[in-house]
This record gives structure tokens, sequence and C-alpha cells, in this order.
């Protein structure tokens, strides 16, 4: 996307152009693969070094750009550390953590999986029990909602308002930008 941008010009642009086959190849498993010492297949990739983090005390304020994660666990951690920096106040919401009381053996489901035991799970695609987000923070759509309006998996908001029960964002990629939407909370 950012390679689109007009303004983008010389050195700048060879760069992004650069990183972004860079990026392609990787995907694609394009990239040479290398051994390393004490292994029988070549299964890992050189990354160039301008795009890791420097070895540092505190190697995510030492980041300037999007962060490739390995783990949900360091999106976690990074998306703390994002937070508290902002300025504003954090909201905390929390997921619904009730089984629907029409479910068949509800006594026996509530015994098995308590409300406690629930708010610990932690699934890929899903968010966690508990979202920390504040005012003015970036959020990306997990899934579809609404394909008319550019609601889809992937599509990028910042936080514009939080209420008891209404999340306020701004679409800021795709064809639809500049629209406000809202999510209702239960």
């Amino acid at each position: 996307m950012r390679l689109h941008d007009p303004t983008i010009e010389g050195d700048d642009l060879i760069q992004m152009k650069r990183f972004n086959n860079w990026i392609l190849d990787m995907g694609t498993g394009r990239l040479p693969a290398i051994t390393l010492e004490g292994e029988d297949e070549a299964t890992w990739i050189t990354i160039p070094d301008d795009l890791l983090i420097p070895i540092v005390d505190d190697p995510i304020e030492a980041v300037e750009r999007c962060i490739l994660c390995s783990t949900n666990d360091d999106v976690d951690m990074i998306n703390s550390h994002v937070l508290t920096k902002m300025s504003g106040e954090m909201h905390e919401l929390l997921s619904a953590d009730k089984i629907c009381a029409s479910t068949d053996n509800l006594e026996e489901m509530q015994i098995m999986y308590s409300c406690e035991f629930l708010n610990t799970l932690c699934f890929s695609g899903i968010p966690n029990h508990k979202l920390e987000l504040k005012v003015g923070a970036p959020i990306i759509l997990l899934r579809n909602i609404n394909l008319q309006k550019g609601l889809c998996n992937a599509t990028r908001l910042v936080v514009t308002q939080i209420s008891r029960r209404v999340i306020e964002a701004v679409t800021i990629t795709g064809t639809h930008v500049g629209e406000k939407n809202f999510n209702w909370k239960d």
C-alpha cells in the first residue's frame, strides 16, 4: 500500500520496493534456505540486518515500523507496550462469559465450563476475554462484518470513542476510508 503513495520518491521508493519484493519472496518460499550447523536440512532464511530489531535494553522501544510476530503472546506484549505510550484513559472491555441459558444440560455445562475457565481461553482469530483499548488506538478486524461497508477481515480502523455499550472507529484502509463505524457490546 505504501508503494502507491505518490509522495514517496528516490531512495525511499527503492528501499520500499526492495522490502516489498523480499516479503513477497519470503511468503512464497522463494528465498534461499540455509542449513545451520548440526542440522540436516536447509530450513532457515537470512533476514537483512535493517529489518532486525536491534539488541538493546528495550527492543520494543527501538522499533520504528510494523513488527511481524510469531506468537500471539508477542503481539499482546507489543500491543500493551504501545497502549501504555498513548495518552488517554485505558478502557477494559470484557467478553461474554456465560453459557447460553437455552443450552441442553445447562447445569452440567456450567459445572464443566465455569466463567473463570472460559475467561482463560485464548484462540487464534478470536479476541481474548479482556481487551484493553484507548481512543486513538489502531485496530484490525478479525472477521467479515459487513462487506458492503468495507468491514471485512484485515480492515484497519482507529478507535474514536468508547462508551459503555458502543465502540466507534474510523476506517483507515480500503475503499471506505474516513467512514465512522459502530460496534455494539452486549
